[in-house]
């Protein structure tokens, strides 16, 4: 991830513009959110990487029916406590699944990266292994979520053009069990910071979208496919102005859901109206 600067669009702070109340959650919901502003030496230090993690933390306990202590949070942290943060969420959901929970976990990471691996403090993980590790979770749904450049190999997105419309296919209401991925840049892109929003640009515009400005339905929530559409263009649209265009990308195999609501407002008295 690269810094940029740009006067696009005013902050949204701690992402404190709504009020709204926790989400109803239909399955439990559990998530590892790594954020690393130092990646391998000769790098230079990110300055948001870590304050998007604290963010991403609030929106999905205040909105995406995250209860606090299934959210774990590292930041500035090495391969190997990511690795031992991976085997105590396993346990978590094999506990769960014990009980008949469905588990619906979401991996998020915002930092350093090349097309093979994270660069965490001086470490590697590699994809390969996080995503070897993930498939094995017993885990109902997986979101892996990646703000990082060259993110696009997890997709095998190149980018340099419009993604294709996101939708999920699946029309099948009730439970559902796969993967989605969501990717801050194509492979071969660089994913930057804005100094101006005090973050990513991926990240900033998922959020803010999580938190009322992708509902597009006007329904009250926010699905997998609304936050997607709308970091998207949001991301394409700031990063046009600068010298490297971001194309988020993404890639899904889920089935037996319409769609994944991804966070809640429940409005009341005004509430859940974004105030940019």
């Amino acid at each position: 991830m690269k810094h940029a600067m740009t006067c696009t669009l005013p902050t949204l702070g701690l992402l404190l513009c709504l009020t709204a109340g926790a989400a109803r959650a239909e399955e439990r919901r559990v998530a590892l959110l790594i954020g690393n502003n130092l990646g391998e030496p000769g790098e230079v230090p990110l300055l948001y990487a870590e304050r998007d993690v604290q963010r991403m933390q609030e929106t999905l306990e205040g909105y995406g029916g995250f209860a606090s202590g299934d959210v774990l949070v590292l930041k500035g942290r090495t391969e190997q406590d990511v690795r031992d943060a991976l085997e105590k969420i396993e346990a978590t959901i094999e506990a769960a699944k014990s009980d008949d929970d469905e588990i619906l976990f979401l991996f998020y990471y915002s930092g350093h990266a090349d097309r093979s691996a994270m660069h965490l403090s001086g470490t590697l993980l590699s994809f390969s292994d996080v995503r070897e590790e993930l498939d094995a979770m017993d885990a109902s749904l997986r979101i892996i979520i990646v703000d990082a450049c060259q993110s696009g190999s997890l997709t095998r997105v190149k980018g340099a053009g419009p993604a294709k419309p996101f939708r999920i296919e699946q029309m099948e209401q009730g439970s559902g069990e796969g993967t989605a991925i969501l990717t801050s840049a194509a492979a071969g892109e660089d994913a930057q910071e804005s100094e101006h929003l005090q973050g990513s640009f991926f990240t900033y515009h998922l959020l803010a979208g999580l938190i009322g400005a992708a509902d597009s339905s006007n329904d009250g929530q926010v699905t997998l496919t609304e936050a997607y559409q709308y970091a998207y263009s949001e991301t394409l649209r700031d990063t046009s102005e600068l010298q490297h265009i971001q194309h988020p990308t993404y890639s899904f195999k889920i089935k037996g859901r319409q769609d994944v609501i991804l966070s809640r407002l429940e409005a009341k008295s005004g509430d859940g109206q974004l105030q940019l």
